[in-house]
């Protein structure tokens, strides 16, 4: 057969007839080895090669021609020749039927091809060996792959040591739990120690992290895909418990979306967590000394974050010492109004441009909205390398403290300016006393030495009514007086009656309207008569209403215009007002002129009489009747006084 194609075997010296078959035999045979998919070689029992065919000349990267005559060995890696040899030797000498196994080719190009070979001994009809045929598979990609994939793992598992960590993976449904190498040697069992389930391995966890655990999985949503991870705590051989990390995500989930296997890396983070719970004793020892410290203690890091406060700066701040960590102390703890400029001043001094510490007073919001005040006593803290990482702070509160002092300033200012109400009550008394006094005992004395003439005389009759107009006046200072100390005492009872408002307003406009009359004021009254009646002390009332009237024409210049005028309150109540176009009052003298003895001009030599009792009497009087009395008034333009009667007042009709 061969001897018909390039590539064929030769005739062979010594075949025996057996061996040559009709044509059309042949040329099958011919076409199917030219044109296998694998390599085909044949060689002699010395090893020589005989024959080829095509492929094996692509496998081994030489022509026929290069092929024939040489043996197998010529063409294999030197390191896979002794391996070879030997079992080319037990074949021929009929020790092994074939042999298979995987070696190199060295190509003319000097590459190498791997190739996986079948070697077989053929024998002749009487058993005797007669030659060698070889088949030969191309397996280099698949040995690269392998090689690869094997490097990875290397790689992989160079990698998790290196970390301390392991590969695992989970079958759901067949509870079938597969561990990595790595897995063992940081636990410390043999490979034939270890859980090959799901339930003995959890059963190596600590029972508070199984549990744990086992709710984490169970919560794994129908499709998620994304990584979980828990620190849990896992049995050791030693009898130790070992921290570890574990991470994993599903990698195949069924129709349903529900995983049905499960990957994930476990790291040992034993020794951090050993770190870690040092440090927190540390840190607890050291929380414990600072709250036995009488002061407040917050230390910031270099972000203004909370790092750490004791208890009585927690209590101040209305938290627990948990929920102020973590939080920008200028965002959380500071007024608004307050935060930029307190913020660029402990930035300032972090910079360490004004020294390592500093004493400085601050306002601290708490969680209840009540703003402290904190004398603090700041240092900055510095890194190893001397950077500065932050600061720490002893503080006070002396909300307290700073309120009794203003407390005390106040009353020492109020007490002032008692005592100059005091002194400018008495001048303005003694003033308003020893004027009328003059007069009666001028005018009286007058009368008694009967000066111009007998009694009887005309002008005897003006003297005595300026005495009786300056004793009235002295009657009407002294009333003002005893009511003002009765009411300060709380000695005041209200009479009430039903009192009509349009009623009382005709008895005080007609009482005071001879007085407007010679004082060259128009005054006009507004009052609806369908106005309600209204519970209140009528005498009260009255008098409010004088006091009233009685300053506008005092304080109105002639030709001026006053209007009393009543009208219903939109929330239910009444309005009584009395408005002037007279000489008006500033608004920074307003609270004064509401104040006992209170006036804006309040020199000896003023140019209206009065003790100043009136507004504040009336003020009283309409609060003790639940009203208030709103005064307004603009210098030049005029005042307008309303009293403001409450809804429970009224009457009904």
């Amino acid at each position: 057969m061969a001897a018909q194609s390039q590539h064929s075997s030769p005739r062979r010296p010594g075949r025996a007839p057996w061996e040559h078959s009709s044509r059309a035999r042949d040329e099958r045979l011919r076409v199917i080895y030219d044109q296998a998919p694998v390599g085909i070689g044949e060689a002699d029992l010395a090893g020589r090669i005989v024959a080829v065919n095509p492929r094996f000349c692509e496998i081994a990267g030489r022509s026929r021609d290069e092929l024939l005559g040489r043996t197998f060995a010529d063409i294999t890696h030197a390191a896979d020749r002794a391996a070879d040899a030997e079992l080319f030797r037990r074949l021929v000498a009929g020790d092994i039927p074939s042999y298979r196994r995987q070696k190199r080719y060295v190509r003319k190009d000097g590459q190498l091809q791997w190739v996986d070979l079948v070697v077989t001994l053929v024998r002749d009809p009487d058993g005797r060996p007669g030659y060698v045929v070889g088949v030969v598979q191309d397996i280099t990609e698949q040995r690269r792959t392998e090689d690869a994939l094997r490097m990875s793992q290397d790689l992989l598992d160079f990698a998790l040591d290196s970390v301390s960590a392991a590969v695992w993976e989970l079958d759901v449904p067949g509870n079938k739990h597969t561990l990595g190498p790595s897995y063992y040697s940081m636990l410390g069992y043999a490979k034939d120690e270890a859980p090959r389930d799901r339930e003995g391995w959890l059963r190596l966890l600590h029972p508070d992290d199984r549990q744990a655990l086992e709710a984490q999985e169970q919560q794994w949503g129908v499709g998620e895909t994304g990584y979980r991870e828990a620190e849990l705590r896992i049995r050791a051989r030693d009898g130790s418990w070992r921290w570890l990390l574990t991470r994993f995500r599903p990698v195949r989930v069924d129709e349903a979306g529900r995983p049905i296997l499960l990957v994930g890396v476990d790291t040992d983070i034993t020794a951090r967590k050993h770190a870690e719970l040092a440090l927190q004793r540390e840190r607890d020892r050291a929380q414990q000394y600072l709250d036995i410290a009488g002061a407040m203690i917050v230390v910031l890091d270099a972000a203004e974050q909370v790092v750490l406060v004791n208890r009585q700066a927690a209590a101040v701040l209305g938290l627990s010492e948990k929920e102020a960590v973590g939080q920008n102390w200028y965002d959380a703890f500071v007024p608004e109004d307050q935060r930029e400029r307190e913020r660029a001043e402990y930035r300032a001094f972090r910079s360490g441009e004004r020294g390592s510490v500093q004493d400085i007073e601050t306002t601290v919001l708490t969680r209840r909205g009540e703003v402290r005040i904190v004398a603090w006593h700041d240092t900055i803290l510095h890194g190893d390398d001397g950077s500065i990482v932050g600061t720490i702070s002893s503080g006070e509160d002396i909300t307290e403290r700073r309120r009794a002092e203003a407390a005390i300033v106040a009353a020492r200012q109020q007490a002032e300016a008692a005592n100059q109400a005091k002194s400018a009550f008495l001048a303005r008394i003694s003033h308003e006393l020893r004027t009328p006094l003059n007069a009666i005992l001028g005018f009286s004395d007058i009368i008694r030495r009967e000066a111009l003439g007998p009694l009887g005389s005309p002008r005897y009759k003006e003297f005595t009514e300026d005495i009786h107009s300056s004793g009235t006046h002295l009657l009407s200072l002294i009333d003002d007086l005893l009511d003002l100390s009765k009411i300060e005492a709380g000695r005041v009872e209200l009479r009430e009656e039903v009192v009509r408002l349009d009623e009382l307003v005709d008895s005080v406009f007609r009482f005071l309207q001879q007085r407007a009359a010679e004082a060259g004021l128009a005054v006009g009254v507004e009052i609806p008569r369908d106005l309600p009646p209204v519970r209140a002390d009528k005498r009260a009332l009255k008098q409010v209403l004088l006091n009233l009237l009685s300053n506008a024409v005092k304080f109105t210049p002639r030709g001026g215009r006053i209007t009393l005028r009543a009208s219903r309150d939109p929330g239910g109540g009444l309005h009584v007002s009395v408005a002037d176009n007279g000489i008006g009052i500033a608004a920074a003298d307003i609270a004064r002129a509401m104040e006992p003895f209170g006036q804006v001009d309040s020199s000896l030599t003023r140019s209206y009489e009065g003790a100043g009792l009136g507004l504040s009497i009336s003020q009283r009087l309409v609060t003790l009747h639940g009203g208030r009395l709103v005064l307004e008034s603009e210098p030049g333009v005029g005042t307008t006084i309303t009293v403001e009667i409450p809804p429970e007042r009224i009457i009904a009709a």
